[in-house]
């Protein structure tokens, strides 16, 4: 899949010292490295089950480059491109992102001498310190269509009917279904790996699951049907004919060289 590198800076004087990879405490790092990828991974209508994103640190502050897989792309440059023109006045696509920018400025507004900034390589970064106008956040339940990657735990019960999802992204989802609907499977999937389609109501600013009804299982299968792999090594293999040596060429490009 086509990527697009997206930088994430953290700058500034932090504990008496100005900030750099020499710096950074690796707790602070931890910590800035999980706001990043909860900013990415923000659109959950968009599956992250087995999504790869390798980064780079660069030099002078602490400064990460993400290869951001391009589907993640549209609504964090709409975001970007939105914030930077209107300001306080901007309605997130993507409502969360503006949770992890609010905590950003208070952090600033907690240490003065920092600042955050975001964007891709070929724009201005915008940025974010003690003083920046964001957008007032509403903490409002919204409803979306999601698909819920996981492992059932169980299904059933007395007076309700509901199945136990375990996934990464939100943890252990309740999903209410049906009697009848449940009663329509002929396969038990208890302890096996399925995915929900599910009508889902949100946490605006966390993205937390505060109510699922279930709509389908959904046909998933992240193991590839062999003709198709066949041929998507051969196209793989006709593009990097040119590059005599791929796994020095990805350790450049990450800087490791």
């Amino acid at each position: 899949m086509k990527s697009k590198p997206i930088i994430f800076e953290l700058k500034g004087i932090l504990d008496g010292r100005e900030i750099s990879p020499q710096t950074l405490d690796i707790r602070r790092a931890h910590e800035f490295l999980g706001e990043v990828k909860e900013f990415i991974f923000a659109d959950k209508n968009i599956p992250t089950a087995g999504v790869h994103i390798p980064f780079q640190y660069a030099e002078g502050s602490a400064r990460f480059i993400a290869e951001v897989p391009e589907n993640f792309v549209p609504t964090i440059e709409h975001d970007l491109n939105g914030l930077m023109e209107k300001g306080e006045k901007f309605e997130f696509a993507v409502p969360k992102r503006s949770a992890v920018l609010q905590k950003w400025r208070q952090n600033c507004q907690r240490n003065p001498g920092i600042e955050y900034g975001i964007g891709t390589v070929d724009t201005q970064l915008s940025c974010i310190n003690q003083e920046t106008r964001l957008p007032n956040p509403v903490n409002q339940p919204y409803q979306s269509e999601l698909y819920l990657f996981g492992r059932i735990m169980e299904w059933g019960g007395v007076s309700t009917s509901n199945i136990h999802i375990k996934t990464e992204e939100y943890g252990t989802v309740l999903v209410t279904i049906e009697p009848q609907l449940l009663a329509q499977e002929e396969t038990n999937r208890v302890y096996h790996e399925a995915t929900i389609r599910v009508l889902a109501t949100q946490n605006l600013l966390t993205g937390e699951i505060l109510k699922a009804e279930f709509l389908e299982f959904a046909d998933y299968a992240p193991g590839k049907k062999p003709e198709v792999l066949a041929a998507a090594i051969k196209i793989g293999t006709l593009k990097w004919s040119d590059v005599p040596n791929a796994a020095e060429w990805v350790r450049d490009l990450r800087g490791e060289l």
